[in-house]
């Protein structure tokens, strides 16, 4: 009796049929996934081969999950949680634990990381913790990490998840700078640089807030929060930077007092065995809280920023070009 090829389906092909049809595109799944485009492309096509149909309508703006699509997703994704499951009681019944926990944060948290985690000294029998650093978004159904702190709620609903707060960002530069050119004021943005992301976040706050920046007045970008607040140290302009990382350092301040800061949720997010395993679960408990804690005080402490700051900003706003 012929085998169905549904029966010896690679797993990587469905895997990447997921990554597709949860971001929506083949240029999105490559970057999950780690895959060259074309690869990507072949595995899609090669499933739809072996289930003979086809998942995907292709259109001029990309692919878009069919009936057929959404039904053989439903039926994959119980898989994967079939897989998870098996993954998870197999590591319930070891006799230990593993010896490190590996967490990812964006660069807005990485800073004060080694504050907020408990310490070697407060249980020695503890596990080493990893700290990825990485703008995009580790998978931790798959064990890219274990526990992630990030700036939105997963839609993965396997995921454990806490909403721990938010963090204030605002504009800040050097005092050399503001001394040199004045405070920002919606009147005299034309005189100011800054320091952006290549996605321009700073540029469209700005702007959405009445401040007519230009792409042109960009002097300094940089994928990497830390080198955009090293180039606002080094006078380059004005960058965004939460408020506890300016606070670490006396040489900046902030350009306009009056506009309120920007927030951004931190969300802490761990995989599934955070439930079963309890070594995992004290590690997240106890970030959690203490990155709740850390939260809540940053608060009290950015107003009394701002206050500092506008009387700054009061005595050198004669020198603000208009």
């Amino acid at each position: 009796m012929a085998t169905h090829p549904a029966f010896s389906l690679d797993w990587n092909l469905l895997k990447t049929f997921v990554a597709v049809a949860r971001s929506g595109s083949l240029s999105a799944a490559t970057g999950q996934l780690g895959l060259a485009h074309p690869t990507v492309a072949r595995h899609v096509q090669q499933l739809e081969t072996a289930l003979d149909m086809q998942l995907f309508d292709r259109t001029s703006k990309g692919v878009i999950l069919n009936v057929a699509g959404e039904s053989v997703l439903a039926a994959v994704e119980d898989m994967h949680s079939s897989a998870l499951a098996v993954r998870s009681a197999a590591e319930a019944a070891k006799a230990g634990v593993d010896s490190s926990i590996r967490i990812t944060v964006a660069d807005l948290m990485a800073e004060p990381m080694p504050d907020l985690l408990p310490s070697p000294g407060d249980d020695p029998s503890g596990p080493n913790l990893e700290v990825i650093v990485a703008q995009d978004l580790l998978n931790l159904l798959e064990r890219d990490a274990d526990i992630a702190l990030r700036h939105a709620r997963p839609v993965q609903k396997e995921l454990i998840a806490r909403r721990l707060g938010s963090l204030a960002i605002s504009a800040f530069a050097s005092r050399a700078y503001v001394d040199r050119v004045g405070s920002l004021t919606p009147e005299n943005t034309h005189v100011h640089r800054f320091i952006d992301g290549p996605d321009g976040r700073l540029e469209n706050e700005l702007r959405a807030r009445g401040f007519a920046v230009q792409s042109a007045q960009v002097s300094y970008r940089s994928d990497s929060l830390a080198s955009q607040i090293g180039a606002a140290e080094a006078g380059w302009g004005i960058a965004a930077v939460p408020f506890h990382m300016a606070r670490r350092r006396s040489e900046l301040v902030l350009v306009n007092a009056d506009s309120k800061p920007a927030y951004v949720d931190v969300w802490l997010v761990g995989r599934p065995e955070v439930r079963s395993n309890a070594t995992l679960a004290r590690t997240f408990t106890a970030l959690g809280d203490a990155v709740s804690e850390f939260l809540a005080t940053s608060h009290e402490r950015s107003s009394t920023q701002l206050q500092a700051d506008s009387a700054f900003e009061l005595s050198t706003s004669g020198k603000a070009i208009q």
